[in-house]
Order: C-alpha cells, then sequence, then structure tokens
C-alpha cells in the first residue's frame, strides 16, 4: 500500500495582501489629480479605479466571503481539494476535487495556485501569502508543491 504525503491547510486573512493592493492603488488615484482634466472625470476615474480594486480583491482574496476559499488540502500527487466557507466546517470528503497545474507559481513572497476541477473547462488561480496561513503550513506547502512529486516517486520504490 502506497503512503501519500499530504497537507491541510486553514487560511487566513492577509494584512500584506491588503496593502499589496491598498497602496499602489491609493497612490494612483492620487497621481490621477495631477492631470490636467475636469474635477468630474477624475473623480469618475478614481471611482472605477476603486471598483476595479475591490472587484480584484474578491477575486484574488476570497476568504471569508460566501463561496471564498477558507482551507486546502493538498497531496504530493497534485491533487487539490478546496474548502469553500459554506463547507469548511464540513466533513472531510466536501471540498472541490481539483489538480494543480504546472503553471503554479513558487515565489519566497507569494504563491499562486493554478488548478482546475475535473468538471470545469478553464483554470482558476488562488493568490497565497504566507501571512494566510501559520509559518510551518507555508513552509510545507511549498516543499509539497516543490517536491511532491519526487516523494511520491521515492516512496514507492522503497
Amino acid at each position: 500500500m502506497r503512503r501519500v504525503a499530504y497537507l491541510h491547510v486553514v487560511l487566513r486573512r492577509s494584512r500584506r495582501a491588503v496593502m499589496w493592493l491598498v497602496v499602489p492603488t491609493a497612490a494612483t488615484a492620487l497621481l490621477l489629480w495631477t492631470l490636467p482634466w475636469p474635477w468630474w472625470i477624475l473623480l469618475a476615474v478614481d471611482l472605477v479605479l476603486v471598483a476595479w480594486a475591490y472587484g480584484t480583491w474578491r477575486r484574488l482574496m476570497p476568504y471569508g466571503l460566501p463561496g471564498g476559499v477558507e482551507a486546502l488540502t493538498l497531496n504530493a500527487d497534485r491533487q487539490l481539494l478546496l474548502y469553500f466557507s459554506d463547507t469548511a466546517k464540513n466533513a472531510p470528503d466536501e471540498g472541490l476535487q481539483a489538480r494543480v497545474l504546472d503553471g503554479t507559481c513558487l515565489g519566497d513572497a507569494f504563491l499562486t495556485l493554478v488548478w482546475r476541477s475535473e468538471s470545469a473547462k478553464r483554470t482558476r488561480t488562488l493568490f497565497l501569502l504566507p501571512d494566510m496561513m501559520i509559518a510551518d503550513d507555508w513552509r510545507r506547502l511549498r516543499i509539497l508543491l516543490q517536491h511532491g512529486r519526487e516523494m511520491v516517486e521515492t516512496a514507492g520504490e522503497s
């Protein structure tokens, strides 16, 4: 019987993500006021910018929102189980099954988890930052994504 390594991570809100989105948006909104346009156009552009930032926030950081990702379980075979806010406290097998794709980007400062469920036609991306989870979970998640397949092959040989 082959035993596959897995990791269960419960996500939390990120202060760093707020800063990554709020600071550039505020700087852009202020910089627009240096343009020689009428004030009402500048105000309209600023409102569009704020709406864009809010939409981006909801798309990239859905934690805590209705239908947002609350937790995930990843195994060494790159099989992913996503738990959404309405199913996170239910049984472990009630998550959405998906597969992590090769487009996943691992970095020290952030991680973009590209995934697709079996029933979906398009891929989705989950943006993760180190302060969204316990430090040990962040380290283990990066190791599992980087070396998971090697761990499975090594376990199969022994």
